[in-house]
């Protein structure tokens, strides 16, 4: 027998515990850690932390349907302790796992630890958000929330009320944001950005914001972390107007 005792000197505690397994212990050394860094549109890397001295690692990677690693074929990791994976779809979940080799023995397989690569980078786009389900992004498209005094009911999203095009349109709320908190809408990855050949059209109008302002520029990523550099300001007023930001300039 084996057993789990709860030692607790106070009242009405709770002790939740689930998926208990008993099994032999590998005879290799189990990962302490996967991650997965630099991932791009087609390619990713992966690295790990090892408790032993280990030098030799498999690793798998599937579509985030798969589960299980069982079934996949075991690719030999080549680096120490990283792994390159390429030849991936752009804007797709993956899992990935690695296990330590000894020998003809094995570690326990670590994972799955769950990936999505970035979008390509486009050359032009046309989006409406008519055919997102609401309150969601379209697919490439990020939202950016940051700053001291970022308000908890600030939002970006899809709404069908409001909208030019019918169903949807974006809805970009400030609450009660300060003046230096950030909320960008932030479009697909655009490959000529700064070839000065296009411009941005788009209908816009504002609610409750006496002399508000949109800024429209171009961002350095999509992250928290993203560095906003503003191009031209416009002001829409309580009815859709149609906009022209011309990057030709």
């Amino acid at each position: 027998f084996s057993g789990i005792h709860i030692n607790s000197s106070g009242a009405n505690t709770v002790a939740l515990v689930d998926y208990l397994r008993w099994e032999p212990t590998p005879a290799c050394a189990t990962l302490l850690s996967v991650d997965v860094i630099d991932i791009g549109d087609a390619t990713a890397e992966v690295i790990w932390e090892t408790p032993g001295d280990e030098t030799a690692w498999q690793i798998v990677h599937a579509p985030s349907s798969v589960t299980s690693p069982d079934g996949l074929t075991p690719v030999a990791a080549p680096l120490n302790p990283m792994a390159s994976l390429s030849g991936l779809e752009d804007a797709t979940q993956y899992n990935v796992w690695v296990r330590s080799v000894c020998g003809e023995n094995y570690g326990a397989w670590f994972g799955p630890v769950t990936f999505k690569t970035d979008c390509t980078a486009v050359t032009a786009f046309s989006q409406n958000f008519d055919t997102t389900a609401t309150p969601a992004l379209p697919e490439c498209w990020k939202a950016i929330k940051r700053g001291a005094t970022l308000s908890s009911m600030a939002v970006i999203e899809t709404s069908g009320i409001g909208a030019l095009s019918a169903p949807n349109v974006i809805v970009i709320y400030k609450g009660t944001n300060g003046v230096n908190d950030d909320l960008i809408v932030v479009s697909p990855k655009i490959s000529n950005a700064g070839a000065g050949t296009h411009k941005l059209l788009f209908s816009a109008m504002m609610q409750n914001g006496t002399g508000a302002e949109l800024q429209i520029g171009t961002l350095d990523g999509f992250t928290a972390e993203a560095v906003f550099t503003p191009f031209e300001s416009v002001a829409p007023t309580a009815a859709y107007q149609q906009f022209s930001v011309d990057f030709s300039q």
